[in-house]
């Protein structure tokens, strides 16, 4: 029975002795990088596969040419390589590649990942010639174009279908296009804020819409809907300026004036007939010789010399002291004053026209007789006057009728 137990105990130890031979084997290859080759394109990249036995590794990688090292040596965590193909003047296959490997920890991703915990450099696995094989294919990395769109989001899109951005549509206001008259509706447009797509409503409610212009007649303005030509709004009286004449009438020619709307701007014009004179005002008008009416058009109408009433004094005439006198016109409201001078001095002094001495029916007094000084009153004086020059004439008419008599009965 020890015996088996013997034996037992010896054939478990040479089993694990096996199991351990294979580890050592393995640990003996770790590090090196496998399948190295030259990429398809572009002409300077190289790829490889990582070592067995998984991990995470730093490689690093340097290409020579001959014994001279051309490029590098590089540090990557990538399993690809960009050589700089301004330095490689030659056939790749000319160029031997060089790629040791580490293992390590790598925090964060690329482009912007750190090393640490590093261990030892492995072994250079090389290439040389053109080696073979696909390799690895490197990281994606996202590349969004312009704005993508349907009728209710958009967003931005890699080429490898990756979407970025993705929200509906912020739209702004519709805005009419076109008012259809057959349907009665408006056409409308609005765009998206953000990406520009656009809805379109061929059947919104017609909004009218008021522009600045107005539509009037003789009496009112109003506006109606640009779009559609109806439904009228703000029917209103005109608000008339004054008149304004843009052609004064003639005595021979009408005139024309005009006033204006101040919200609409229509113009209403009137033709004034042809100017007759009249009086304007019926108030008198005077000079020192003549009263006058006016017509409106500042014409003179009814010219004519005054016609004075009785002289009348206002201050007595003494030995040693003027005085004076004054008559009004029956017509007008003009007053005419006369000086009477001291007693036995001279003839009255018209104060306000020294040169007329016209009487009340506005002729010239003959005789230049002012009359009595104390009355003022001259009618007497003329119609003696009168008197002798009518019996005068009748004598020289008898006389010259008897002589005429005389000669014809010679």
């Amino acid at each position: 029975m020890l015996r088996k137990k013997s034996l037992l105990a010896l054939l478990l130890s040479l089993c694990m002795v096996a199991a351990m031979v294979p580890v050592v084997v393995l640990a003996a290859g770790a590090g090196m990088p496998q399948n190295i080759r030259w990429a398809e394109s572009p002409k300077s990249m190289v790829q490889w596969d990582a070592p067995s036995g998984g991990g995470q590794y730093q490689y690093q990688l340097q290409l020579k040419l001959g014994e001279t090292i051309i490029d590098g040596p590089d540090l990557t965590v990538l399993r690809y390589h960009l050589f700089n193909g301004s330095l490689m003047t030659e056939a790749r296959e000319n160029y031997t590649v060089e790629i040791r490997a580490r293992s390590c920890i790598i925090v964060g991703e690329f482009p912007n990942e750190y090393v640490t915990n590093p261990g030892e450099w492995g072994d250079w696995a090389t290439l040389e010639g053109s080696g073979g094989g696909e390799g690895p294919t490197p990281p994606h990395e996202h590349s969004f174009g312009g704005w993508k769109n349907n009728e209710t989001q958009h967003w931005k899109e890699c080429s490898c279908g990756e979407k970025s951005e993705e929200s509906p549509h912020n739209f702004g206001e519709w805005e009419l296009i076109y008012y259809n008259p057959t349907t009665g509706k408006d056409m409308c447009e609005r765009f998206c804020r953000t990406c520009g797509y656009q809805d379109v409503d061929e059947y919104r409610e017609h909004q009218h819409y008021y522009g600045n212009d107005w539509s009037s007649n003789s009496t009112k303005h109003w506006k109606v809907c640009f779009y559609c030509k109806q439904a009228p709004t703000s029917v209103a009286e005109h608000s008339f300026s004054d008149w304004s004449v843009t052609k004064p009438a003639t005595t021979t020619e009408e005139g024309l004036r005009e006033r204006t709307c101040s919200v609409c701007k229509y113009t209403q014009t009137e033709t004034l007939p042809v100017h007759t004179h009249d009086v304007h005002d019926e108030a008198w008008k005077y000079d020192d010789t003549n009263h006058w009416q006016e017509c409106s058009c500042g014409e003179k109408l009814n010219v004519a010399n005054h016609i004075y009433g009785d002289w009348k004094v206002t201050k007595e005439a003494t030995e040693t002291e003027a005085g004076s006198r004054e008559r009004d016109c029956t017509v007008c409201e003009y007053v005419q004053t006369e000086a009477i001078p001291a007693a036995g001095t001279g003839e009255p002094t018209d104060s306000t026209d020294p040169t007329d001495s016209s009487d009340s029916q506005g002729q010239q007094d003959p005789s230049g007789d002012t009359g009595s000084p104390q009355t003022g009153d001259s009618s007497n004086m003329m119609l003696w006057i009168s008197l002798m020059l009518a019996s005068c004439g009748g004598v020289l008419g008898m006389l010259l009728y008897s002589r005429k008599k005389k000669e014809q009965n010679i």
